[in-house]
């Protein structure tokens, strides 16, 4: 759902992969300083985050309009 005056959905999917390119770069550089079981779980959660992304980025190539109703839902 989009509210008037929010950005599209590809605009938000752009912003959205460049945060998490941002965030690998940064802990990727950062990793060192931190503990090894912290550094598991943020790489756990950041996988995560990016597997939504990725599945949002896979959803926007196709025209909601001749999308079937299950794949719509």
């Amino acid at each position: 759902m989009e509210l008037a005056g929010d950005p599209d959905k590809k605009e938000k999917y752009q912003v959205a992969h460049s945060k998490l390119v941002d965030f690998f770069r940064y802990f990727d550089k950062h990793r060192v300083y931190l503990p090894e079981d912290l550094c598991e779980s943020l790489e756990a959660l950041a996988m995560k985050v990016r597997g939504h992304v990725i599945h949002f980025s896979v959803y926007l190539r196709y025209d909601h309009a001749t999308m079937l109703e299950h794949t719509r839902r």
